[in-house]
């Protein structure tokens, strides 16, 4: 976590998230945050990953970290 990187709450990071939720939901897992960071840590380690959407996640993790502290 980078706390004092600014985050801009943008389309991107939305959709990182929501996917995320998606696929906890689809595989059964309780909807906690953790469980959505862990998944949108699962999706930026598959081949094929641009760099655009592995910055998109890293905020998306940011911003989710600051939210529950």
């Amino acid at each position: 976590m980078h706390p004092n990187k600014p985050i801009e709450f943008d389309e991107e990071i939305c959709l990182v998230i929501g996917r995320a939720v998606l696929e906890v939901v689809k595989l059964g897992g309780e909807t906690s945050a953790p469980a959505v960071m862990d998944a949108i840590e699962v999706a930026v380690e598959r081949p094929g990953v641009t760099e655009s959407a592995v910055a998109a996640a890293d905020d998306a993790l940011d911003l989710m970290a600051r939210l529950i502290q």
